[in-house]
């Protein structure tokens, strides 16, 4: 068994929008071959703080997979304390208790259920 909760920096290396995603699809892959139930991305909020080129292409893409069953959901970390989906995810995965306290709502990140 696995991690539960694996953390990927989505921002390292300053990556154009199309390398954090093909990154991000790499690193789902390989976390999900680990066995991890959780991935916590972290993909910034953008320069301007209303929302930057990867968290937009990030979540778009999740949309997506999760469209696809790819994922079994996802959630930003902004409405993770207070969303159902937050609430479901964190149930079926009590070892994030503890990201809320250390994350609070910040949307830098987003939280993958595989």
């Amino acid at each position: 068994v696995g991690p539960a909760v694996i953390t990927v920096n989505l921002e390292e290396g300053h990556p154009l929008v199309e390398e954090a995603l093909y990154r991000m699809d790499g690193k789902l892959y390989e976390a999900r071959k680990q066995g991890a139930k959780v991935v916590r991305l972290i993909h910034g909020y953008g320069s301007s703080g209303t929302g930057g080129a990867i968290k937009t292409a990030v979540r778009k893409k999740l949309e997506t997979d999760h469209r696809s069953n790819v994922i079994k959901c996802f959630v930003g970390g902004e409405d993770y304390r207070h969303s159902e989906v937050g609430r479901q995810m964190r149930s079926r995965n009590p070892q994030l208790k503890k990201i809320v306290r250390i994350d609070r709502p910040n949307p830098g990140i987003t939280l993958v259920e595989l």
